[in-house]
């Protein structure tokens, strides 16, 4: 997985404008401008639009692995029923 230092720049537009603007309505040129980088700058980390794409859903897998463990750590070894109401 990528260093987030540098990259997350460029992951953060590019979730922003995945989600206002639709996967198709949106180019590598447009996330390189509102990042403030060239499109060679993007391109030496990411090969393409689909490969920040799957780098996003990468990341928001560990995101939820790293909380669905700490969820389960904190449970105990015998988690109570959630009551229905």
């Amino acid at each position: 997985m990528l260093s987030l230092r540098y990259e997350a720049a460029p992951l953060s537009v590019a979730l922003d404008l995945f989600v206002r603007l639709g996967y198709h309505g949106i180019s590598v040129r447009a996330i390189a401008a509102e990042a403030g980088m060239t499109v060679p700058g993007l391109s030496y980390n990411f090969a393409n639009k689909r490969g920040i794409l799957t780098e996003l859903f990468t990341l928001s897998n560990h995101e939820l692995t790293r909380r669905s463990e700490a969820a389960l750590a904190a449970a105990g070894p015998n988690p109570a029923p959630a009551s229905r109401h």
